[in-house]
């Protein structure tokens, strides 16, 4: 990459080689071939349905990740990847409550590693290591409960309540509200994703505003009452910031972190046990391999489904300058598009890409978490419950099947995310 004083693109460059919508069903049911063909053809290219430059090759999407004062994270991921902008309503529903600022995800250097520091600890291997009892225990009381005859619609019944009761728990907030950290989540990354007509956004405005009142009301409960949970915690852990006398966190910063845990804490696993099970349903000779194998094999499955399911397909960057990547001169303050679903296809990196290889060598080279400074703070509780959701599926079932036709696979119809909106499984003892 270098600099360039060009601000037009390079309209030879900028036809989009999907051939096809990011948000058509085609798509988002299946993308591999799209990225595969799209990847050989034009690694770099800006989509004309929101303007967007997608960067698609592996270490073209490690290179823009490093390059932070080019590709500023400091953005509204939600308001700024609207190629025409918010709809005013929305605008104003998602202005109300607690200001939003700039902390994990959408802070740069040398300011985002203040609020890293804070949180690393939370995630820390040692303690995620030592949940994994209460891990399988959630995962076999909503075992318990799958219907005795008849398939089981596994993602409301498994995939989504696992690591929804567990971001619940950690968070401090009661289980009972469980249900309302997975529907918060949901309207948020529905906004970020663009999802549904103008009536949809403007409820799902409404629902992240009541995530960020509630959050605010339990901050103000942990600050009086502080007990053994993340919220707790990250209101008595001192802050030290880069100008500034060491302080707690304020309201806002409370806020921009505990959304992105709560978000972050409970979508990349949902997705990845459903599209999992999916694969699983429909392969008795992956299954079998499963078995046959040691920890090490199941943990490889796990990271090739976080590949090859890809459930976070990308992130947002801001260019800060001109520059030209490979030959594509992306203008000063274009969005990009690092596509890491796309990245997962790289057949440069891994070999036969659409297949799930428990064999594969060097298997974290995956996107699915990011890469750089932002990868994700949370991935080693993720990837700790997809490891013990699957170990407690194959002890207490001998083989699972689909209950319903491959080809009516139901995806969302998301822009950044992959996940499947139903899954009928039948799960044989």
């Amino acid at each position: 990459m270098a600099g360039s004083s060009q601000t037009e693109p390079n309209q030879d460059q900028t036809a989009a080689p999907l051939g096809v919508s990011a948000m058509s069903d085609e798509f988002v049911k299946c993308p591999h071939a799209y990225y595969q063909s799209a990847l050989s053809t034009a690694p770099v290219f800006q989509d004309q349905e929101t303007g967007m430059y997608w960067i698609m090759r592996h270490d073209l999407i490690k290179q823009v990740a490093k390059d932070t004062e080019t590709f500023s994270s400091r953005i509204d991921v939600i308001a700024d990847v609207y190629k025409d902008g918010m709809d005013p309503e929305v605008a104003e529903i998602r202005g109300g409550g607690v200001t939003r600022i700039a902390t994990l995800l959408t802070q740069d250097p040398p300011e985002h590693r203040t609020y890293r520091d804070l949180v690393n600890m939370t995630f820390a291997m040692d303690k995620v290591l030592a949940m994994r009892p209460y891990m399988a225990e959630i995962a076999n009381s909503l075992i318990d409960e799958f219907p005795k005859d008849g398939p089981v619609e596994f993602i409301s019944a498994f995939a989504a309540p696992l690591p929804v009761t567990i971001i619940a728990d950690q968070l401090g907030v009661p289980r009972e509200r469980a249900d309302n950290i997975k529907d918060w989540s949901d309207a948020i990354v529905d906004l970020l994703g663009q999802v549904g007509d103008r009536e949809h956004q403007i409820d799902c405005a409404r629902r992240e505003r009541a995530s960020s009142d509630y959050l605010f009301s339990e901050v103000e409960r942990c600050r009086k009452d502080p007990k053994q949970n993340i919220i707790s915690d990250l209101c008595t852990l001192t802050y030290h910031p880069l100008d500034g006398e060491p302080r707690p966190l304020n309201d806002e910063e409370l806020i921009s972190i505990l959304t992105q845990l709560m978000v972050a804490g409970n979508e990349t696993s949902t997705n990845t046990i459903a599209g999992g099970m999916w694969y699983l349903a429909q392969d008795p000779d992956l299954l079998a391999q499963l078995r046959d194998g040691d920890e090490r094999t199941m943990k490889v499955f796990v990271e090739e489904i976080l590949r090859i399911w890809s459930p976070n397909q990308g992130q947002f960057r801001r260019t800060t300058r001109d520059v030209d990547v490979e030959g594509v001169i992306i203008p000063k303050g274009a969005m990009v598009h690092l596509r890491y679903g796309a990245g997962n296809f790289d057949d440069s990196v891994f070999t036969d890409p659409e297949t799930i290889d428990l064999s594969r060598p060097k298997p974290r080279q995956h996107l699915t978490f990011g890469t750089g400074i932002h990868t994700c703070v949370g991935a080693p509780l993720a990837r700790q419950e997809i490891l013990t959701g699957f170990q407690v599926l194959l002890d207490r079932f001998n083989r699972f099947e689909l209950a319903e036709d491959p080809a009516d696979l139901s995806v969302h119809r998301h822009y950044n995310l992959r996940g499947l909106t139903k899954l009928h499984i039948n799960c044989i003892e």
